[in-house]
C-alpha cells in the first residue's frame, strides 16, 4: 500500500487508522492460524489489539474479508489495470503493468501471507469463499476479452506451462501470446496469489526483458 495517495502525503489520521487495519489483520490471523479459523472470536482478536470489538467490525464487517483481504486488493488492482485500461494501452502491456504494481499491492500483507493457505484448507467455508474469487479473476478475463473457452482451458494448465520455465523460457511464451492475440496469461493468478517466491525474479529477469523487446 502507498504512502501517498492522489501524490500527496498521508495524513497523521489516515496513518493511524492504516496502522490499526494492519494490526488487526495481523492478530486475526495469527490467531486464526494458531488456534484455528472456527475457534477464534471477533472479541479476541479486539483484545489482543486493545480495541473494542465494534472498531474490528469497522474495518472488517467478517473474518472472511480478513482472511481474503490481500485477494480482494489484487483483485480490485486487476480490474483496475486491465478493465479500466486507458484507450490504446493493449492487454498485453496492462497485464505487464499489473504484475508490475502487484508487489506494491502485497507489500502490507506480507507478515501473514504464508499463514493464509493453511487457513483456508481448515474450513469449506473459505475454500467456498475462495472459489468465488477465482471466478471473480476468471470474470475479469473474459470482460478483457478472454475467450471462455480459453479461460477453462489455460485455468488448470498454465501452472505447468505459461507460468513455470527459466527466465528466458517464460519470456518466450509471453511473446507467443502476445503474438496470438491473448490476454489469458496470467489466468491463475488468484490460485497463487499466496506464494509469490517468484515474483522477485519474474519482475527483474521477465519484464524488462518483455518491455524491451
Amino acid at each position: 500500500m502507498s504512502a501517498t495517495e492522489a501524490g500527496k502525503p498521508l495524513g497523521l489520521r489516515e496513518r493511524k487508522k492504516r496502522r490499526t487495519r494492519l494490526a488487526i489483520l495481523d492478530s486475526a490471523i495469527h490467531l486464526f492460524w494458531l488456534q484455528g479459523y472456527e475457534a477464534t472470536t471477533i472479541t479476541q482478536i479486539a483484545e489482543t489489539v486493545e480495541v473494542a470489538p465494534s472498531t474490528v467490525f469497522k474495518y472488517f464487517p467478517s473474518k472472511v474479508e480478513m482472511v481474503f483481504s490481500m485477494l480482494d486488493a489484487i483483485i480490485a488492482s486487476a480490474r483496475a489495470s486491465l478493465l479500466e485500461r486507458p484507450e490504446g494501452v493493449s492487454a498485453t502491456d496492462a497485464m505487464i503493468a499489473w504484475i508490475e504494481d502487484v508487489a506494491e499491492v502485497e507489500a502490507p500483507y506480507t507478515g501473514t501471507m504464508r499463514e493464509i493457505p493453511t487457513i483456508v484448507a481448515s474450513s469449506t467455508e473459505l475454500q467456498d469463499e475462495q472459489r468465488l474469487r477465482i471466478a471473480r479473476i476468471e470474470d475479469i478475463y473474459r470482460k478483457a476479452g478472454v475467450s471462455d473457452a480459453m479461460v477453462e482451458s489455460r485455468i488448470e494448465g498454465f501452472r505447468n506451462d505459461l507460468g513455470s520455465g527459466t527466465p528466458e523460457q517464460l519470456v518466450e511464451r509471453f511473446r507467443e501470446v502476445e503474438k496470438a492475440g491473448m490476454t489469458y496469461a496470467i489466468t491463475n493468478f488468484a490460485e497463487s496469489a499466496f506464494d509469490t517466491s517468484g515474483m522477485e525474479l519474474f519482475e527483474s529477469a521477465v519484464i524488462p526483458e518483455l518491455r524491451g523487446s
